[in-house]
């Protein structure tokens, strides 16, 4: 089974990484005694990347689950921004990231030495009319955005997870 991990959780008797938030979503499972075995730390790793699983798809409580007794069961295949949907560019001394969804773009740009800036446009109202200035037949437009931004210095491991959790940020009173 393939797919990006969107969530983790460690409820201390055991973690798991989440395909979907939803009960039909796949989840894998990890019990304590093998938490040191994976990438550390551990589940939060894992958050935002592609992974391959390995092994048999039970039902339990309700859930699909592959239980991950280590991580030759468990394959990262690409944390990059392009696993997530974003195409990437290069920039001068570092890149540049964008995906558009629903009259939302967001942003990512990266500099080689950390500096991170993560932007979301969301378009509130478009509107057009026809204008006459000074005798000259024309069209007049407006577009009325909100532009968020956060600002960092993360190492490059940690921009999948970090660009997840901007993608589902929603900050109450934000809009105007």
């Amino acid at each position: 089974m393939e797919g990006v991990v969107q969530a983790v959780e460690d409820r201390g008797t055991v973690a798991f990484l989440k395909f979907g938030p939803g009960e039909s979503d796949l989840r894998l499972v990890v019990f304590p005694r093998s938490y040191g075995l994976f990438a550390q730390p551990f589940p939060q790793s894992y958050l935002g990347k592609r992974v391959r699983a390995k092994g048999r798809i039970v039902l339990y409580a309700g859930y699909y689950e592959i239980v991950l007794e280590g991580p030759e069961s468990l394959e990262v295949l690409d944390g990059s921004l392009k696993a997530l949907g974003y195409e990437v560019s290069p920039i001068e001394g570092g890149f540049y990231g964008e995906k558009r969804r629903g009259g939302v773009v967001y942003q990512v740009f990266y500099s080689e030495k950390g500096n991170l800036r993560l932007r979301r446009k969301r378009l509130l109202k478009e509107e057009a009319r026809p204008l006459a200035l000074a005798g000259v037949e024309g069209e007049w437009a407006a577009r009325w955005e909100v532009e968020e931004n956060f600002f960092a210095v993360a190492p490059p491991e940690d921009l999948p997870p970090l660009v997840l959790a901007f993608e589902r940020l929603d900050l109450e009173g934000t809009n105007p």
